[in-house]
């Protein structure tokens, strides 16, 4: 029997149906690029196409690279090396004096108002991409079919939203903490904050500390990150639009 006439009928009878998806990404530069560049990489492998939206800027982010097309904003993202450099070297030197309540407290509240700079510019950066009309009409026209994005900031959850694709987040830990948070029952009782450095089985004095940690960390939510994108979110997603929710759609 002819084996390899065979085996060429059954290639004919079996096709292998490959398709390739279209997906924008929203990264967050620095050290977070180095885990999206990775799943980039292997989509790309797989036979996907991958745009970027970086802005000009980016760090970490270059514009030209084989495994993607970029999309570049010309206006500063906020997390540029200089900005990293000292926002670290001051956590350092809090954190050299020593663990204490207070030391924790400023920990937070420098962590706080950092972020809260970097989300200003990330809203800049989003109301400058809705408002170029030939940009986001390409971005539209390209029909991707999900949009990737680092949850540590939100500006690729509400580009979701606002182009109505499916959103994938590439790690758990979103603006307002971990992500369990935000999809789930989470019982103060047995559930630990991140960066507590406390386990499921708490005593009655450790879960009171999880719980003024939750507190304080609602609190920061409140103060330092809703303020910066109510008014974004109400102008273009609409006056319904919930903060929360939208992570929830991941």
């Amino acid at each position: 029997m002819n084996w390899p006439w065979v085996w060429i009928m059954l290639c004919f009878l079996c096709p292998t149906v490959v398709y390739g998806g279209k997906v924008l990404v929203f990264p967050v530069d620095g050290s977070h690029w180095v885990n999206m560049k990775v799943i980039i990489e292997e989509l790309h492998s797989r036979g996907h196409q991958v745009s970027v939206v970086r802005s000009s800027d980016s760090w970490y982010i270059k514009e030209t690279s084989l495994f993607y097309t970029s999309v570049t904003l010309d206006i500063e993202s906020g997390f540029d090396e200089d900005f990293i450099t000292k926002f670290v070297a001051r956590l350092l030197e809090i954190q050299r004096e020593g663990k204490s309540a207070w030391t924790r407290f400023k920990l937070e509240m420098e962590q706080a108002q950092k972020a809260s700079e970097m989300y200003e510019k990330t809203c800049k950066m989003l109301e400058l991409l809705f408002e170029s009309k030939d940009l986001i009409q390409s971005l539209k026209e390209a029909k991707y079919d999900l949009v990737l994005t680092d949850p540590a900031i939100p500006g690729g959850v509400i580009l979701a939203h606002y182009l109505k694709l499916p959103l994938v987040f590439n790690v758990r830990w979103t603006t307002h903490g971990e992500g369990h948070f935000s999809i789930a029952p989470s019982p103060l009782s047995y559930v630990p904050m991140t960066g507590t450095e406390l386990s499921d089985k708490m005593s009655f004095l450790e879960r009171i500390f999880n719980t003024i940690i939750f507190v304080f960390t609602e609190y920061q939510i409140v103060h330092y990150v809703l303020p910066n994108y109510a008014g974004l979110l109400e102008k273009y997603l609409g006056p319904d639009a919930d903060y929360h929710s939208l992570f929830q759609a991941a």
